[in-house]
């Protein structure tokens, strides 16, 4: 609707203007560690007399003109492995340490062979400089020859990622031309025209954005137009593992700005790739499969410009990073909550866990902690008792606050309630102590309250084996517990023996109709 695009433009207005043309560093200060790192390769340089130059790259370089600290170090070597220079280094430092060789991972965008030691009690990384060659059905290079200064630096994914800092001339080398004023001018672009850069390795896509919401820099015109072009697209959702593109997006929605990032997944038509539906859906219509997408979208781009409005006023703790990663993942597959699919076994699963299990290989506590928050968001209201309170904490365990601010942002974009009526509902959820850890009977952390009469002692006082009727019955308990707070392990037996008929009597009708077919 043109509401929701004019929310989206504002958003975007909004989010780029920290985006200004920043002041970089004249030279990089070097920190007395790094400058005894950097003496130490050097002399072993000029003491073997090797026929290499040593440089240090990428975001190191990018992080000190910034003015920011980097503690990863990767030196790049020409026509030298670095295992080779490595094993110089530790003889020259009298075989004190040990050089670790990692294997070339393409899957983890290790694509050569790299060693790693430590001087000065810090980790560097060393590797030749080289050029690489792709095949077109693979992001993995077929070959990746000893290269020169400039062609490492051109096929590396953005300008601004492609500087070189040069040990013997202690100078910032910008091969590329364009890496210090894209930096100080705040743009994402490829050294190499985008399209041969994302279709060598369409990864890079991901990096752009993430890179891009992480500085909050604007994306260079011709690389927002190479991205969303189909060839790059589907060599996308093709040839990048599942476990590569989750590692991207966990990195931009636990980074400084991951509304940013979700909008320009949305505006680079990388949402559908992302967040891949199963194929097993029973959703045959392609034009029905795109509507999820957009409705999805829609939804997601009316909702993030109010979270972090919604959330001061439900909440007094700022959003944590990690919570918000997963405040944002239940926003963006919202839509997908009541949607099932069969997978090759016949088994229904709900959408919601596919997407974030096998799509973006998020953690099971992430899924468990979504899918929670989705199924159970609805039964937020203005007034409670203790029992149902403590039953929905218990549901919802730390997750509770996010699942009532998802909610307010449900009903607001719905138009069906305003954020008033949802604070109302925390307050009611916090009267009568019922979270406030500092009151005796206090239901804070409820969902770690354990059962004051275990299964052991539920099937010797009720005379019942063990399996799912002791199980109900433990539910039982736990709602007259949290009716009841102040009696003891003594009373509530009691209490589970005089109603000991009508409690078995109803756990076994519950037991039986959830077996029912």
């Amino acid at each position: 609707t043109q509401s929701t695009w004019g929310m989206l433009r504002l958003f975007r207005f909004m989010s780029t203007q920290t985006t200004m043309k920043l002041k970089l560093a004249d030279s990089i200060l070097l920190q007395e560690q790094e400058a005894k790192i950097f003496k130490i390769l050097v002399d072993v340089v000029e003491t073997e007399g090797l026929q290499t130059q040593l440089r240090v790259a990428g975001g190191w370089v990018r992080d000190k003109l910034m003015g920011r600290d980097n503690e990863d170090i990767d030196i790049a070597l020409e026509n030298m492995r670095g295992k080779d220079f490595a094993e110089r280094v530790n003889a020259f430092l009298g075989n004190k340490g040990t050089v670790a060789v990692i294997q070339a991972n393409p899957e983890q965008s290790k694509h050569l062979e790299t060693a790693r030691m430590k001087i000065e009690n810090v980790w560097i990384d060393l590797v030749n400089l080289r050029s690489e060659t792709y095949a077109d059905d693979s992001r993995i290079p077929t070959s990746t020859p000893f290269g020169t200064p400039l062609e490492d630096a051109l096929r590396r994914d953005l300008t601004i990622n492609a500087m070189f800092y040069n040990l013997h001339t202690r100078r910032v080398e910008d091969l590329t031309g364009r890496g210090m004023a894209d930096l100080e001018c705040g743009i994402i672009r490829t050294p190499l025209e985008p399209v041969h850069t994302f279709l060598d390795d369409p990864l890079r896509v991901l990096r752009s954005v993430r890179f891009a919401s992480r500085f909050r820099f604007e994306l260079d015109a011709d690389l927002r137009e190479a991205a969303q072009l189909p060839s790059v697209l589907d060599k996308l959702q093709k040839n990048v593992s599942r476990e590569r593109i989750g590692a991207e997006l966990e990195g931009m929605l636990t980074g400084p700005a991951p509304e940013l990032a979700c909008q320009l997944i949305f505006e680079l038509k990388l949402f559908p790739v992302i967040f891949e539906l199963p194929a097993l859906l029973d959703v045959s219509d392609p034009a029905a499969v795109q509507q999820l997408y957009f409705e999805a979208q829609n939804f997601a781009s009316r909702t993030l410009p109010m979270i972090s409005d919604v959330w001061s006023r439900l909440s007094d703790q700022p959003l944590q990073s990690e919570a918000h990663r997963t405040l944002l993942l239940a926003i963006l597959v919202a839509r997908f909550k009541d949607l099932f699919y069969r997978d090759s076994k016949n088994k229904t699963i709900p959408v919601v866990q596919y997407v974030l299990r096998e799509s973006v290989k998020c953690k099971m506590s992430i899924v468990t902690d979504v899918t929670v928050m989705l199924s159970e968001m609805h039964r937020f209201k203005l007034s409670y008792s203790r029992k149902t309170a403590g039953l929905l904490l218990r549901s919802l365990k730390h997750t509770w606050e996010l699942a009532l601010c998802l909610s307010s942002l449900l009903d607001i974009v719905a138009g069906n309630d305003t954020i008033e009526h949802h604070a109302a509902y925390r307050r009611s959820i916090i009267a009568d102590s019922l979270v406030d850890p500092s009151d005796v009977g206090s239901m804070a952390n409820v969902w770690n309250m354990r059962h004051i009469v275990d299964g052991s002692r539920v099937c010797e006082l009720l005379g019942i084996p063990k399996g799912p009727l002791v199980g109900k019955c433990l539910e039982s308990i736990m709602e007259y517990q949290l009716e009841h707070p102040f009696e003891s392990a003594d009373q509530v037996a009691a209490w589970l023996v005089f109603n000991a008929e009508s409690i078995v009597a109803s756990a076994r009708a519950s037991v039986s109709n959830k077996h029912k077919p």
